[in-house]
């Protein structure tokens, strides 16, 4: 059976004694800094598309559509639905895109697809009458914007040696907190026109991509190399052997405990501060922006600073064992804080091991896909490890607050004690060092 060409550069990389035959990523000769430039644009319009609706702009649509006692309950339902479809779509879309034979290469037309839908969704969700139409609008934005980020996540493993893979997780470690403090200015600079609100962070998403779709070198395969796709391989999709994959399960593993753990933090930040720090709901939203305000500053310096020292020494696993222990300290700052300057402190230290850990960990994880020819369908398994404590979350949290008597303080314990789990569960693998 022949394989698909390589790049002429990584076709060379790839005779070279030594080459790594873990993926075309590590055959491939070092990219430029213009390259993760315009990749890290991508990514910023990406998350401020996806963080807008699920930070603001839903919350305010709905308000105009239901009466008040409702509010909560169609909020919920609707954010839900869109991170059960985040769940599917991504290790689907990434399954498919392994699968491409397109002229335009493998990633390259999903990228295009994903950001045109993600302007469509936008534009539903923006001129809907009524919360079905809202609910369809946010359908179909969650699918699509979930196709464009398996593309992007996939691009460490397709595009990024593996000596230069910590520096451009690092890269995508940061877009993220740039993308939800610029999607929330955005939107506050835009309101009230509740239109301009949606599509405005959408069509960043469709023309920040236009740049790299004419720049990308992207992977093409042959239609006589392509695999077999039927109803059991789709099964397969969300599944991969813990026994056969022990590495990257245990990777799984740690990054699941790590985002449970924030995930209580994001969403129950508000009333951690009225009923933990004794804050007036009219400061709470100001303490909110704070405090993810000193976060995101935080995860900007140690997501590049992390994934740049574990390139450099060639070490994953020490820096994402740090990064998990210093994040699941930060908890336990939170739940014996008393005072909004610790609380501030506290998110700070957050930020830190949150930036480290999802910079080296990315790294980390595609050192030790299980297959090289199904890289995003891999990767969007383990996306799922992101997005199941965001559905997770919601259900967990009201059953510790009731064990612990309503206490923020021991919801965030637990917290802590999830990111010292996530540290330790990183400790098996043996693949990677």
């Amino acid at each position: 059976m022949k394989r698909a060409p390589l790049p002429p550069e990584a076709a060379t990389a790839a005779a070279r004694p030594g080459a790594s035959a873990s993926g075309p990523a590590t055959r491939a000769p070092r990219v430029p800094g213009t390259f993760l430039a315009v990749y890290a644009l991508v990514y910023v319009g990406f998350w401020i598309a996806n963080q807008a609706p699920l930070v603001i702009t839903l919350a305010v649509r709905v308000d105009a559509l239901v009466p008040e006692a409702d509010r909560a309950a169609t909020l919920g339902l609707i954010l839900g639905v869109g991170a059960f479809v985040g769940l599917i779509t991504n290790p689907v879309a990434g399954r498919l895109s392994d699968r491409t034979t397109a002229k335009w290469g493998q990633r390259r037309p999903w990228i295009l697809v994903g950001a045109t839908g993600t302007l469509g969704g936008a534009a539903v969700m923006a001129f809907a009458a009524d919360v079905p139409t809202l609910l369809g609008g946010y359908f179909l934005t969650s699918v699509f914007v979930n196709i464009l980020g398996a593309m992007l996540i996939a691009m460490i493993a397709d595009q990024i040696p593996e000596r230069q893979r910590g520096v451009a997780s690092g890269v995508a470690g940061i877009t993220l907190p740039i993308g939800l403090v610029g999607g929330s200015f955005l939107v506050q600079v835009l309101a009230p026109d509740i239109v301009l609100m949606f599509l405005v962070p959408g069509s960043l998403a469709f023309f920040l991509v236009l740049p790299f779709l004419f720049t990308l070198r992207d992977k093409r395969l042959e239609k006589s190399d392509r695999p077999p796709f039927g109803m059991r391989d789709l099964v397969r999709t969300f599944y991969v052997s813990p026994r056969q994959h022990r590495d990257f399960s245990w990777a799984f593993t740690s990054r699941f405990l790590v985002q449970l753990a924030a995930a209580f933090v994001t969403t129950y930040l508000a009333y951690y501060l009225i009923d933990h720090l004794g804050a007036s709901a009219e400061s709470a939203p100001s303490l909110v922006f704070q405090g993810l305000l000193a976060l995101s500053i935080a995860t900007m310096v140690a997501a590049p600073l992390g994934g740049k020292l574990s390139d450099l020494l060639r070490r994953r696993k020490i820096f994402v064992l740090l990064a998990a222990v210093i994040f699941g300290i930060a908890f336990f700052m939170l739940a014996s804080g008393s005072t909004v300057p610790a609380f501030l402190v506290a998110m700070a230290v957050a930020g830190v091991g949150y930036g480290a850990y999802n910079a080296v960990d990315l790294a980390l994880v595609t050192d030790v896909l299980p297959d090289p020819e199904d890289t995003a369908k891999d990767l969007g398994v383990f996306n799922m490890a992101a997005t199941l404590p965001q559905t997770l979350a919601p259900v967990l949290a009201p059953i510790i607050l009731a064990i612990g008597d309503g206490s923020y303080g021991v919801l965030y314990t637990v917290g802590g004690v999830l990111g010292l789990l996530g540290a330790i569960a990183i400790l098996p693998v043996r693949k990677t060092r």
